[in-house]
């Protein structure tokens, strides 16, 4: 009876065990879903995070890229007006010394 009993005891003890094992298998299944989920959120927002500062960046580097571009295009604009200016002082001091050397060739005759 002893024996039977000590096995039934153990028969017990053996199913409350293997319960409370469910019993935490289940609770560790439920927290690692929680904590899954708490990374899917987290990452989501980190995420948007990310995009939201590529976006300004991209914005950023097209503002500068027009902002490049328009000085270039107003250097340019600068370079082609100082070369006409030149040119111009070329032409009146090629016309200058012309005329200077008429004036010599007409006090030297």
């Amino acid at each position: 009876m002893q024996r039977v009993c000590q096995d039934f005891s153990l028969v017990i003890s053996t199913e409350r065990t293997l319960a409370d094992k469910v019993k935490m298998f289940k609770d560790k299944c439920a927290n690692l879903e929680q904590a899954l989920e708490s990374a899917n959120n987290v990452s989501s927002v980190e995420i948007r995070a990310l995009k939201r500062e590529v976006t300004l960046a991209k914005e950023k580097n097209d503002n500068l890229s027009k902002a490049y571009e328009d000085l270039k295009k107003e250097h340019e604009a600068m370079i082609f007006a100082k070369e006409s200016d030149l040119e111009k002082i070329k032409k009146e001091h090629a016309k200058v010394i012309k005329e200077n050397q008429g004036v010599r060739k007409d006090l030297e005759a």
